[in-house]
């Protein structure tokens, strides 16, 4: 069966022919765990499309990076884990280790993809295994802007969709409830603002650059990462795929 130009064989459901578009390969060091052709768009290219070529393409993974093969981890100098701050009254919330999570880049004119770790969880406490935005579906498409948090934070990428309005100043519905959220992709671990003092960063429901790419350095590669790539045109997309609780 050939939909899109993409053959589908119905009795293993799967998608069996390759696209320019997928951020995972066979030949990948990811393959024993993430093997579909279309893996970026949770095996469903006709509903997750690039129709002309020009898309920054982010997917944050359910893939804990402790569990890759190692072989993988040595290679892309991953930890597994990270440091955040427990979000709680002034001075009373403390900080915890979390594990961290893999997350792609990737785009059609490079064809190149790089390999960052973010954290999923928002400790509070009283919940320190509290988990940051969780999609409803196994993956979720998402756009993103990126804009300056300020005071030293620097650039982040927000999240936005079809719910969440025309005003892109505006803090996004992501979820549909009727009231804004505010989903973004921001630096994550230890991290100095511009008055030189060292912070930790906690969520409320975000996700944070944290493990090898925790604080200003990992920031700093990530973000224009995506600039770069977006600056050739087009449009940035955020998949997140579902933790199964």
């Amino acid at each position: 069966m050939t939909i899109y130009r993409k053959k589908y064989k119905p009795s293993p459901k799967k998608w069996i022919s390759a696209s320019r578009c997928a951020g995972f390969r066979r030949n990948s060091a990811l393959a024993p765990a993430n093997a579909g052709l279309f893996h970026y768009a949770g095996n469903c290219p006709v509903r997750y499309i690039d129709p002309d070529g020009k898309t920054t393409r982010i997917t944050i993974t359910n893939q804990k990076v402790k569990d890759l093969p190692e072989s993988f981890r040595k290679q892309y100098g991953l930890m597994g884990s990270g440091k955040m701050r427990i979000v709680g009254p002034k001075g009373k919330g403390g900080e915890t280790v979390v594990d961290t999570y893999l997350m792609s880049v990737t785009d059609d004119k490079t064809n190149m993809t790089t390999y960052y770790e973010v954290s999923r969880n928002a400790p509070c406490l009283g919940d320190e295994d509290r988990l940051a935005f969780n999609p409803k579906e196994f993956t979720e498409k998402f756009y993103g802007r990126l804009l300056d948090l300020g005071d030293g934070l620097g650039d982040k990428i927000e999240l936005w969709n079809s719910m969440s309005g025309t005003n892109r100043d505006t803090r996004a519905d992501i979820t549909g409830d009727g009231a804004p959220d505010y989903i973004q992709i921001h630096v994550g671990g230890f991290f100095y603002r511009k008055d030189g003092k060292k912070y930790l960063m906690g969520s409320l429901g975000c996700f944070g650059l944290n493990g090898k790419d925790a604080g200003n350095n990992g920031r700093d590669r990530f973000m224009p990462d995506v600039s770069r790539r977006y600056k050739t045109g087009g449009r940035i997309e955020v998949y997140v795929q579902r933790i199964e609780e």
